[in-house]
């Protein structure tokens, strides 16, 4: 018959900690297509053929209809959204309402919030875990 062990493990204490997070916006609307886009940028992973080592993704809180864009660097990232927020207008013949990011600086830029403010979108920041 096999025992069980005790150990600790740092990473699994530390995603289970006690800190309270701060609730994000919940005054955004998420009843239609395109009322909450959710962006993410995960990386790095080792490097493809083609030079990308970042993926960006963005999905419709809705109908969670998703894209992911691979990223050669994070920079590329607002460029990115822009041409999601671009296509999705194009092929569905609305804007998005909100865009929620999670505090990436690339999202959070000057440049970002100008266009946030250019094509009346609202900009949605998830809440910090510390």
């Amino acid at each position: 018959m096999r025992t069980r062990q005790s150990f600790y493990c740092k990473v699994c204490a530390k995603s289970k900690s006690t800190h309270w997070l701060a609730r994000a916006r919940v005054d955004i609307t998420r009843d239609k297509l395109l009322d909450l886009l959710v962006s993410d940028i995960m990386g790095p992973f080792d490097q493809d053929p083609q030079g990308f080592q970042y993926l960006l993704t963005i999905c419709d809180h809705v109908s969670t209809f998703s894209v992911v864009y691979p990223l050669k660097s994070r920079s590329d990232a607002p460029a990115a959204v822009l041409d999601a927020i671009t296509h999705l207008t194009v092929q569905l013949e609305a804007r998005p309402k909100a865009l929620r990011t999670d505090n990436a600086r690339e999202l959070t830029s000057g440049s970002c919030k100008a266009w946030h403010c250019l094509l009346s979108i609202t900009a949605v920041l998830t809440s910090r875990k510390w």
